[in-house]
């Protein structure tokens, strides 16, 4: 009986042991996958507020550049009723 007590409890002290271990180990792990999760989430902020810039300029531009052509087509085309 006293040879099935210490081997049960050396397989439990193994058995903790290993879970310790494992415990260690995926913590670990969540760690790193925490540290890219923060990196992509700054990478994509940045590449947004890049992709935002890149759009309202090109907006600004278009709008420079629709005025210019209203204001060309006035000066060549004053009556623009007589066309139609």
């Amino acid at each position: 009986m006293e040879i099935i007590l210490t081997v049960v409890i050396t397989l439990m002290v193994v058995a903790l042991i290993g879970a310790g271990i494992f415990l260690v180990t995926l913590s670990k792990k969540v760690s790193e996958i925490d540290l890219v999760r923060n990196d992509l989430e700054f990478c994509n902020k940045d590449l947004q507020d890049r992709i935002d810039g890149w759009v309202s300029s090109t907006d600004r531009r278009f709008d420079k550049l629709y005025d210019e052509v209203g204001r060309l087509d006035d000066v060549l085309n004053p009556n623009k009723d007589m066309i139609k």
